[in-house]
């Protein structure tokens, strides 16, 4: 077994090309000879000395320097030689992909080099680009428009859905001088995070991202994350237009106050993603989209009989995808998933289903059908989930009573 000093292997190097999979096991394996109390500070100190590497080997590639915000948390665990090279080279790895799957791919070696149950507790499990894109996607169609809308991501992480969004909001606003629209980013888009590494990382990307802007204004990116808990924030008076994300998701004791707050919504145990769906609904402004990645356990759960009834009578779904896949979507998780839209105060109708595949990258859709809310609202949500579910769930809808 290759040990800690040693070069790399041939295996992750081909000429030029850096294999990146084996640079962030070897990191992974660096890891575990590193004490379980400090792995939080070494997971912080490895992966600035990576963002470091990408900063440097990005700035490289456009003939250009990169300069981003300085992390402002005391780095406290010392790197080794061996692992200060490994980090490099993911961050210089990193620099040679798009920058969507660079910023995942180090957002993914922060969280998986976290100790498992401070990972757990976080929620660190981020979303990769496919299925960032669809949820983007199925916002739109539910009618947001980018170049108005202000957007809440309550679980940042990364900045998985922030820095996409800005990008689509430079898309739509490309004849906006930098300056003013560093502005409107300023005024439209808003995160909150628990974690303060994940925090700086979701500036990071969004310097790199609008670096032109913000050298051409003349001027510092502005601050878009605030770190603090979520559950604890009160929801502004004005409301989002969309509140996305990936929210974590897991058992949770809530403090009194918090179960208090979030009760109308609980029925049991709380579990994270539900209260976070609650908390969507909270911020979202009438007619608002809430989109979000959530497990699919809310759909016919015991425990998630109070949110259906909740989201039917305050954000009725707009539009489901089921992911077909539960292995390799989400690192280190096997999890079934929907990604799914509601509207805030919307009318209780039939939503689109969609069966959503990942095929080289790519997220692959493909509709099956609709399906109606039943009588009972917080019985279980029947959708196809194949096309030939159709008139079954349709069915179904209109037998609550044997679905109790």
């Amino acid at each position: 077994m290759r040990q800690i000093g040693d070069p790399l292997p041939p295996s992750c190097t081909r000429g030029d090309d850096v294999d990146l999979g084996m640079l962030r096991i070897a990191a992974r394996r660096w890891m575990k000879g590193v004490e379980e109390r400090r792995r939080q500070a070494a997971a912080w100190s490895f992966t600035a000395a990576a963002i470091a590497g990408y900063v440097k080997a990005r700035g490289e590639r456009l003939g250009r320097s990169l300069q981003v915000s300085p992390l402002s948390l005391a780095l406290t665990y010392k790197l080794d030689q061996w692992a200060k090279d490994i980090a490099d080279e993911i961050g210089s790895a990193a620099a040679r992909l798009p920058f969507e799957e660079a910023s995942y791919q180090l957002c993914a070696t922060y969280t998986g080099l976290l100790p498992d149950a401070l990972r757990s507790s976080l929620g660190a499990y981020y979303t990769p680009p496919p299925l960032t894109t669809r949820l983007l996607d199925l916002a739109g169609e539910a009618g947001v428009d980018w170049a108005s809308a202000r957007v809440l991501d309550p679980a940042s992480g990364g900045g998985a859905f922030l820095v996409p969004v800005a990008l689509r909001m430079r898309e739509r606003l490309s004849d906006v001088e930098p300056n003013a629209f560093l502005e409107h980013l300023a005024d439209h888009l808003a995160g909150f995070e628990i974690d303060p590494f994940a925090a700086w990382l979701t500036q990071v990307w969004l310097e790199i991202a609008f670096a032109n802007e913000a050298k051409a204004a003349d001027r510092s990116f502005p601050s878009i994350v605030q770190v603090c808990d979520a559950l604890d924030q009160l929801p502004a008076s004005d409301g989002f237009d969309l509140v996305i994300g990936n929210p974590p998701y897991g058992r949770i004791t809530l403090a009194s106050h918090q179960r208090e707050c979030y009760r109308r919504s609980l029925y049991g145990h709380a579990n994270l993603y539900g209260v976070f769906t609650d908390l969507a609904i909270r911020w979202a402004k009438p007619g608002g989209i809430i989109a979000y990645v959530t497990p699919t356990s809310f759909l016919a759960g015991q425990y998630f009989k109070a949110l259906r009834g909740l989201l039917a009578s305050e954000a009725p779904p707009v539009a489901i995808d089921f992911l077909q896949a539960r292995r390799g979507v989400f690192e280190d998780v096997l999890q079934e998933a929907v990604l799914a839209t509601y509207r805030r105060e919307g009318k209780v109708g039939e939503a689109t289903v969609h069966f959503l595949g990942l095929r080289d990258g790519q997220a692959q859709v493909e509709e099956v059908g609709r399906f109606r809310l039943p009588v009972d609202v917080s019985g279980p949500w029947v959708a196809p989930r194949e096309p030939h579910h159709r008139a079954l769930a349709e069915q179904l809808t209109r037998m609550p009573d044997r679905l109790a």
